[in-house]
Parts: C-alpha cells; structure tokens; sequence
C-alpha cells in the first residue's frame, strides 16, 4: 500500500507534498505502525557518478536500508542494501540497476566490490539488480541505488532530514487481519501528533490531516500518470481483436455454407451433430492458435515501438517481455474466441437437413436466406467498429497536428543543449558561477558556435519552479513560475523583448535583482499600467534565503513554452541565475549553432572537458529533438490508433469482399437470368455496389451514434480539437464508404461477366 498525504500545514522552510513526508515522519512509522508488516521509503535525486576517469549524470534513488527486504527484491549479482546500511558509518555503499550497469560498466562482471564516487563520495558496488526491476518509480529508468544514510553528504540542502522537510515517497504493506481503515486511522494519528511536536502548534483538525491508502502496485510515476491512457489503448486492441472475430465468424458461415453438401453426406451416412460440432471447433481453434502464434511473433518489434514512443523527454527502463502471464493470457484469449465466435457458425451449419444439403447445386433463391442475413449483418457490425477507429485516427492526427503547429514563442532550429552540474562534483554554491563563466566562453569560442546561454531548465520538458510574487499593494501574492537564467539566454532562445530591456551583466551584480516577466504575467497580474519598474517581493526567493527580497522588473517577453507544448504558458518570471536559491545548481546550456548543431559534440564535450574533466555533461541533444520526445506520448496514440484503424479498415473490407464474392457465388444463376432477360453490365455491377453500400451505411448508421458517444472518453488526450468533431466524422464516414466501394467491386466486376447460358445450364 501506498501512503498519500494531502495537509495543510505550512512554514517558512519546507512544505509536505501530497504524496511525500519527512524522513523522520517514515521512522516514527516504523516504530508506531503495528498495522503494518513493512514500510519503505525512498526519494528520487540525480548524482554524479565518477568511474573510470569519467563523470556522467545518473538518475537514482535515496532508499531506506529495508527498500529491497521489504519488496521481496533479490539482486542479479551481489546484494541488495541492508538495513545496518542505515548506519552513516555504513552507508557508503550502492546498488546498481541492470541497464546502468551494462550501458555505463559493460555489464563487468567484477563491479561487486569496486569503489565509485558518487557526488564526490566514495561507495563500493555491493550489487547489481536483475532487468525486471527498476522500483518503486516504473517508467523512469533509475541508475543507482543508494542508502537514504547518504542524503547529509550527497544531497542538496531541501533534502534536509529535519521533521519539516517533506521529500520521502513510502510504501507500505498491510499487515494481514488489519484493516485499511484501522491503518488510516493509525497513520492519521501518528502524523497529527508527529506535526504538533515539532510545529510547537496544536495537532492539526482532521480536515488538515487526511490519509489515503491507495494501491501500490503501479508504483508512482508514468504508470500513475499513464493508467488513463493504458485503458483507452487496451480497449482499441480490444476492438479490433473483436472486429477480427467478427470477420472469422462470417467467414466460417459462409465456408460452412458452401460446405452444405459434404455436412450433409456425413450425416447421412451416420455421422452425429456433436461429432460434426467438435470437428468445426477443431478448425477454429486451429485458426485462432495460428493467430496467436503470428501475434507472439510480432509482440517483441510491436512492444519496442511501443515503449520508444512513450519515452518522451526521459528514458523508460521498462523490461517489457514475454513471459509465462504474457502466454497465458494470449492462449487464454485464442481459446475464448475460437469457442465463442466458433461455436454459432457451426451449430448453424449442423442444422442444414440431410436431404435439402444433398442438392447438387444451388438454387436460384440461394444467398437470401437467414444465415446469409446473419453475415451482412455481421459486416455492418464491422463497419461500425471500424467507424470508431477510424474516428479515433482521426482525432489523435489531427492533434498531433495542432501540438505540431503551436507557437512556442522561441526559435528552436540550430540549438544544442546540454546539462551540467558543478555542485555535485564537488564545488561549493559560491563557485558554481565561476565554472558557468567559463564554460561559457570555452563553447563561445568554438568555431560555428554563433551565441551561448544558460537555464535551469530546458525550454521544453522542465519541472519547473514555482512561487507566489507579491506586488506593491498586493498582500496575498501572485503564483508564478520561475526560470533562472543567465544575461544571454534569452537572445540565445530568440524570445523577443515586447517593452523594456533584455539582461545584462550588471544585472547580475545589482544589490536588487532585476527580472523579466512575459506577456501572461502582465496580463494576469498587472493589467492596464506598466510593468516597468515594478517591485515585486518573492518570499523566501534569494541567494541569502530572506523572508521576503525584492526584484525590479526591466522587461516584458513574448510567451514561451517551457513546460511543455501542450501546457499553457503561466506568468513567469526570467531571473539572473546569480540570485538564486541555493542547493540545485544544474545548468541547462543553449547553444545556438552556425551549422549543423549536433557536428558540436565532440568540440563542446572537449571544451567542457577543458574547464573540468570532472564535469558530467548529460542530455545532450537539439532543442528540436527535446520537442519532438515532449510529444512523444501523442505521437504514439496517433500513430497506434492509426495502425489499428488501418487494421479494422483491412479486416472490414475482407469481410465485405467475402459477403459480397459469396453473394455473387451463390447467386449465378439469378445474375444469369438477369443478364439474360436483357440487363446490362452496368445493373449487374451496380446490383453488387448497392449491396455493399447499404451494408456500410447500416454500419455508418450503427456507428456515428456510438463514436459520439465514447470519443468523449479520450478528450483527455485531445487538443485543440474536440470529440464530437465534425471534420473527423465525416472523414472517418467518407473512409469507410469509398473502403465498402473498392472491397465490393472486385466481386461487382466478376459478376457482370458472367455468362447467362453457363449460369442458366448450371441452375
């Protein structure tokens, strides 16, 4: 189980997140939670890993010492952290994940026992975990483990271990025969009284206090963040998985059709309903295993698309692969529908009467009977599902297209970024600026670099920093998002100056800071009077952490995406880097480039090198490559829905093919005495369209009713279109008409060039 804190107590120094707790809150768990048999903790940070001469930045994980005990995890090689690993004077140890180990270590099999350093502490690889395992955060690929014991010397200073600072994630697991309200009921009180004493308040109400117990099979992260959209996707496979047997089941009635004679010739010489029944049964478990297995075969290529599109901005580390419940359940699913959409077509076929089936031939009346209904009516489900897909598609390209067109207020083209940070090499806060200097005029200098300029966070992509700014007269405050930057940035990225000035480096020595603000900022908090020259008081924003410190606004810039390109642009705030909060001092680089950005790498990782071959240099890539991993997630469902809408249109057309050819089969001898009768080729062809085209419009019929009402559940996942849009309806309708028209005139044709005499010797 998962522990979720949603309260409301607030100081100058930290603040509880929903969903996090402080350090000393888990171990007060510990000790007073009897209702539970075991509870983690952990806490994601990034680290500097130093092996081998070479720096890199790894993603990893603060765990508490019973992190792998308590989750039932056994190392690849090695050993897992233990709980005497909570001793500080044991702390000094790290697990690696299987991905790290084999991208950053060559997957050596002596790593057990050697010495790293990471954030300029050393600690021994004790061991190595297996692929399958990445903890408690699935869908971000983790790097390292470390003991939480590690957080005094390696962490940044809002990792504090005070009772105020809340960062830890924990998961707990129910004790069995405790009940989950008895548990919230414990937790609740155990905090409530943890606050008080620390707080120097009363406990808080238990409208302050509130803890939910939640799952925690998903873990915390893409998984959470993802469940919406594993549904939805779940459910298109499950539709086409349903438009495929649909498919099946008209074929087999119209094979068992054409099979009436010989059906009939074994019942008449003995043969039984159910012994007929097991054999039709038999053939379509045969069908649906040899599905199966085409699909086992494709699922390994299909889930690595999968997981490279969800990727987005950051890596997976998802050990995505068959195993034994992978098989299960696609036996499982292979076994189900052969018996469902088996059985009707051969209980109908085993129906035909010995006598009637023995006829030589069919008759002219033949293909208007009720199982013939039975298959169009079966197609025009077909169409109807497909409809749906189809629609899908539709929605999901064009918003990608939409996220593809939307201003983000910057020029992206010839930029390279990368990241950096001094701090967790071993510099002190004070000089971090130094090294930024002259990083930057190392990369300035080298050829085809055209300008260079710093951030806290890439422009698209970042978690950003947030804080209320209040204005003269104003008490409250304003929520504002903050970007710290250096005195180039801006004219780096191309942001225009709308009033005002840009930076300069005497900004960055003034005793007020100054700032720039963009065009939602203004808007939102200061309509109708100049910015220019307004104070605005950040409390507790600061290099010198002061209850309140004031900066000048100098200037107004257009809106830029910095979240992402699907968020919309809040009020920010551009600050000098200089005047920052100490503790996090990562560095985003932008590089705008004369030529080809990404011929820089190697000249910038030698310049970089140059400064401090200590320095990890991590993320590097174009700023048009960070967009298009921050859409990556709509680029997948575009791209999956519009392969399994282009399946449902196959599998639709097959099935209006097989209706239609078996319909002009069965009626040869009708067509012949048509054509003999005086009709033309043309009648006989559009006889054979009418068909189909009715068919598709019961499906369409069908269809467009449902669409409208289940695309609401994905609007979600839309932009700047809406479900019910009518341009992807009447698309997806235009698609599954003309897909009718050209799946039925191959049929049309042949029979327009029947032969009336070989027809009417035939009848």
């Amino acid at each position: 189980m998962k522990s979720r804190s949603g309260y409301g107590f607030d100081d100058d120094r930290g603040r509880p997140v929903d969903g996090s707790f402080s350090f000393p809150a888990y171990e007060i768990f510990r000790r007073s939670l009897p209702q539970f048999s075991d509870i983690v903790a952990f806490a994601e940070n990034q680290f500097t890993v130093t092996a081998g001469g070479t720096s890199d930045l790894a993603f990893g994980h603060y765990v508490s010492g019973n992190y792998f005990t308590g989750l039932g995890a056994q190392t690849l090689i090695g050993r897992p952290i233990l709980p005497e690993n909570d001793n500080p004077s044991n702390a000094g140890v790290a697990v690696l994940t299987y991905l790290y180990w084999n991208r950053r270590f060559s997957a050596d099999p002596a790593i057990v026992g050697r010495v790293i350093q990471v954030n300029r502490q050393s600690v021994t690889v004790v061991g190595v975990m297996p692929p399958s395992f990445q903890g408690l955060m699935p869908g971000r690929a983790v790097d390292i483990f470390v003991p939480m014991s590690m957080v005094p010397a390696t962490a940044p200073p809002y990792y504090s271990l005070a009772p105020d600072y809340w960062w830890v994630q924990i998961f707990a697991r129910l004790r069995p025969g405790a009940s989950e309200e008895t548990a919230t009921a414990a937790v609740e009180a155990t905090l409530a009284h943890h606050i008080e004493s620390y707080a120097g308040t009363a406990a808080p109400s238990s409208n302050l206090v509130k803890i939910v117990l939640e799952p925690g099979t998903r873990g915390v992260g893409l998984l959470r963040r993802s469940i919406h959209t594993m549904y939805i996707l779940a459910a298109v496979s499950g539709l086409v998985l349903l438009i495929a047997c649909l498919n099946l089941a008209n074929l087999l009635l119209a094979r068992h059709a054409a099979r009436n004679r010989e059906i009939a010739v074994r019942v008449s010489i003995g043969a039984s309903r159910w012994r007929l029944i097991r054999q039709m049964l038999t053939e379509s478990l045969l069908l649906a295993s040899m599905g199966a297995a085409a699909g086992l075969l494709l699922a390994v290529p299909m889930t690595r698309l999968l997981l490279g599109f969800l990727a987005g901005t950051t890596p997976l580390g998802l050990d995505a692969h068959l195993d034994a419940r992978v098989l299960g359940f696609t036996l499982a699913v292979a076994l189900l529908t052969a018996m469902l959409f088996g059985a009707a077509p051969a209980w109908r076929a085993t129906r035909a009467g010995s006598v009637s089936g023995l006829k030589s031939t069919p008759s002219i009346a033949a293909g208007r009977g009720p199982r013939f209904l039975v298959g169009r009516y079966l197609v025009s489900l077909q169409i109807a599902l497909s409809l749906l897909l189809v629609v899908g598609t539709g929605l999901f390209l064009r918003t990608l297209m939409n996220l593809a067109a939307v201003d983000l207020g910057f020029q992206a083209d010839r930029i390279l970024t990368f990241q950096t940070d001094p701090e967790k090499t071993g510099y002190k806060p004070a000089q971090a600026g130094e090294i930024y200097r002259r990083l930057e005029e190392r990369i300035a200098a080298i050829p085809g670099v055209e300008a260079v300029g710093m951030s806290h966070l890439p422009l698209i992509g970042g978690v950003t920093t947030n804080g209320r700014v209040r204005l003269p007269g104003d008490s409250k405050g304003n929520l504002t998002w903050f970007l710290d930057c250096s005195d180039s940035f801006l004219s780096v990225a191309k942001i225009p100056i709308l009033v005002g000035r840009d930076f300069n480096r005497a900004d960055f020595d003034r005793p007020v800071p100054s700032a720039i603000v963009n065009e939602t900022f203004v808007k939102r908090y200061l309509p109708g009077v100049s910015p220019i020259g307004r104070i605005s008081y950040p409390p507790g924003w600061g290099a010198k952490d002061k209850a309140s410190e004031p900066f000048t606004i100098v200037g107004v810039v257009r809106d830029a995406h910095y979240r992402g390109v699907r968020d919309a642009v809040p009020p920010t705030a551009y600050v000098p880097y200089a005047y920052r909060a100490p503790g996090d001092s990562r560095m985003v680089f932008m590089i705008r480039a004369r030529i080809a950005p990404m011929s820089l790498v190697s000249a910038v990782r030698q310049a970089v090198a140059a400064v401090d071959a200590n320095l990890p240099v991590a993320e590097m890539r174009t700023e048009r490559e960070q967009i298009d991993r921050s859409l990556g997630s709509e680029r997948m469902f575009a791209t999956l829905v519009t392969m399994f809408g282009a399946i449902a249109l196959v599998l639709a057309a097959i099935g209006i093919y097989g209706v239609m050819a078996f319909s002009v089969a069965r009626r040869t001898p009708e067509i012949g005495i048509r054509m003999a009768i005086g009709a033309q080729r043309g009648d006989v062809q559009w006889l054979v369209l009418r068909q189909s085209l009715s068919l598709a419009a019961l499906g369409v019929f069908v269809g467009i009713p449902s669409a409208l009402e289940l695309t609401s559940l994905v609007s979600k996942l839309l932009y700047g279109v809406k479900p019910n849009d009518p341009i992807s309806l009447i698309g997806a309708v235009m698609v599954m008409i003309a897909v009718a028209g050209l799946a039925a005139w191959i049929p049309a044709r042949r029979a327009s060039r029947i032969d009336p005499m070989v027809a009417l010797r035939n009848e």
